[in-house]
């Protein structure tokens, strides 16, 4: 059995989400990259894919003085 794995990055802003679902198409599941930094960004990409119903793994970036 062979497994692939496609990465695509996407702004995350409202504007680009029609893009999203086009590249949902056929999806098992998504990445979810943060950055600490702007936690507070990421809460509209993971509202997105929970209401798509799709599975998602939540990574973020860990910077000095910032906690994950």
């Amino acid at each position: 059995m062979r497994s692939l794995l496609y990465l695509f990055g996407t702004p995350s802003q409202e504007r680009f989400w029609s893009m999203w679902d086009a590249l949902l198409q056929g999806a098992l599941g998504t990445i979810v990259l943060v950055d600490t930094q702007r936690l507070e960004s990421s809460f509209a990409a993971v509202d997105f894919f929970e209401n798509r119903r799709l599975p998602f793994v939540f990574g973020a970036n860990c910077f000095d003085g910032e906690q994950p």
